[in-house]
């Protein structure tokens, strides 16, 4: 299995061709099958592709994770340029999404035309699903763990008008049932990565994580290096041999403690090719 990194928030220095952005697109190849999981921000993971040779209209099929529009920001790009079908939450084009953190309130939502145009070429999931015998979107209905601090600054809007603090029900994994245990693509991990990271064994019954891919949404505050040294002490005792990517939502701070603390914990960027 081959995992290339299509855009993140950092970059190689020596890869001035490839665009940095907050936005996550990972590019899978496993047993001769492609597929996409988010597309960023905006098109800057088709460029991308381009350059680091991945054939993204070649996709077999085509994965949001979440309503968020760094995620889902360059769908619609996508759905002009394939026929390939994409799978997501159906709560995801259902709501607006906000996020609070900054001075002004901002809407992260995913783009309205992707449902206004493309409605038929979307798969709505409404439950975790089995996509093929080994591989899976899953849901996180359960959390024995806190979730990532940085959540308290986001909010959804109903389509009635109802504004609440997002509960991401919303959001999936993608999850790959690899030969030496389960391969967990969770690009920003709203529901904590232990918690996602469980519901991945319970949903599949496979009790081995192979590699956990994604970022953890620890953001810059007062708070990160208490959040990020808890997870650490957590992940260890839960997950001691499963290999961590992260990046993305994951600020500087948490990433070298991450990188410091972690020995299993490798620190991605754009063009990086995960091998497993």
């Amino acid at each position: 299995m081959r995992i290339t990194l299509l855009t993140d928030n950092c970059r190689h220095p020596e890869r001035t061709d490839l665009i940095a952005q907050h936005g996550l697109s990972l590019w899978v190849e496993w047993n001769d099958h492609c597929y996409l999981c988010d597309m960023g921000l905006d098109a800057a993971f088709w460029q991308n592709a381009l350059a680091l040779h991945c054939s993204i209209d070649q996709a077999d099929a085509a994965f949001v994770s979440h309503g968020h529009n760094d995620h889902s920001g360059g769908l619609l790009f996508f759905l002009e340029r394939t026929d390939r079908p994409v799978y997501l939450s159906a709560m995801a084009p259902r709501q607006h999404f906000y996020s609070l953190r900054h001075i002004a309130k901002r809407d992260i939502s995913m783009p309205q035309e992707v449902m206004d145009r493309f409605r038929q070429r979307l798969t709505l999931l409404e439950e975790s699903t089995w996509i093929q015998p080994n591989m899976a979107m899953v849901r996180c209905p359960e959390r024995s763990w806190p979730c990532p601090y940085g959540n308290q600054f986001l909010t959804a809007l109903e389509e009635e008008g109802t504004e609440h603090p997002d509960d991401f029900c919303h959001e999936y994994a993608l999850v790959f049932c690899h030969t030496e245990g389960l391969v967990i693509l969770s690009p920003c991990s709203h529901n904590g990565a232990l918690n996602i990271c469980k519901a991945c064994q319970d949903f599949t019954g496979e009790p081995r994580i192979a590699a956990f891919i994604g970022g953890l949404h620890f953001v810059d505050s007062p708070l990160v290096e208490k959040e990020t040294g808890a997870f650490i002490e957590q992940w260890r005792e839960t997950f001691p041999d499963t290999l961590l990517f992260t990046g993305h939502c994951t600020c500087e701070k948490a990433k070298a403690l991450l990188r410091d603390q972690l020995s299993n914990c490798t620190i991605f960027h754009t063009g990086m090719q995960i091998e497993l």
